[in-house]
């Protein structure tokens, strides 16, 4: 509209008419860069070139738009990948003793020198014959000892021996609970 005719331009039409302007340069590139022949600029004519900041983001590899990865680029869960080959399971056994106190030291222990709480479970296993093949790994939080086969046992122990030795624990009136469980160790024994 002309100026007599009530319009004002407060400054807002010149940055406008630029923007549309700036928008247009980059629609027509876009589309002319997603047109199966491919133009030179030269041979598609005069273009304005746009600032750098508003330079138009490369073309998609297809002109429908983008709905993600498919599913085959996705990552699978862990479980459905299979075991790897050179894992090993090996039993292990949490026992939890009625009083702490005879078990306490070799667990305060462990924190500090878990060396030094291995031998001191070893003296432990020697007035006990029912932890006998046994030796310690861990302990927890809740002053229980993780037991898993002594390495040094002539006789190898498996799954079968393991839980033997939990049903014989669990009747000593000292013992709260023994529990066999399976760990499983990805790479092999270490």
């Amino acid at each position: 509209m002309p100026d007599g005719e009530g319009a004002q331009d407060n400054g807002v039409i010149g940055p406008a008419a630029a923007a549309v302007a700036i928008i247009s340069v980059l629609v027509g590139g876009s589309i002319l860069s997603a047109h199966d022949k491919k133009l030179s600029l030269s041979e598609a004519g005069p273009v304005a070139e746009a600032p750098a900041a508003l330079s138009p983001a490369p073309p998609s590899p297809s002109p429908v738009f983008a709905q993600g990865p498919s599913p085959a680029d996705l990552p699978g869960i862990a479980s459905d990948q299979g075991a790897p080959a050179n894992l090993s399971i090996s039993p292990e056994m949490v026992v939890k003793f009625k009083n702490d106190a005879r078990v306490k030291p070799i667990i305060d222990q462990f924190w500090k020198n878990p060396i030094a709480a291995r031998k001191a479970f070893l003296e432990l296993r020697s007035k006990r014959p029912d932890l006998s093949g046994l030796t310690l790994d861990r302990v927890t939080y809740s002053n229980e000892l993780v037991l898993v086969p002594d390495a040094s046992s002539k006789k190898p122990m498996g799954a079968k021996e393991m839980r033997e030795i939990a049903r014989k624990l669990t009747k000593s009136p000292d013992i709260e609970y023994a529990e066999v469980t399976m760990t499983a160790h990805p790479g092999g024994d270490k």
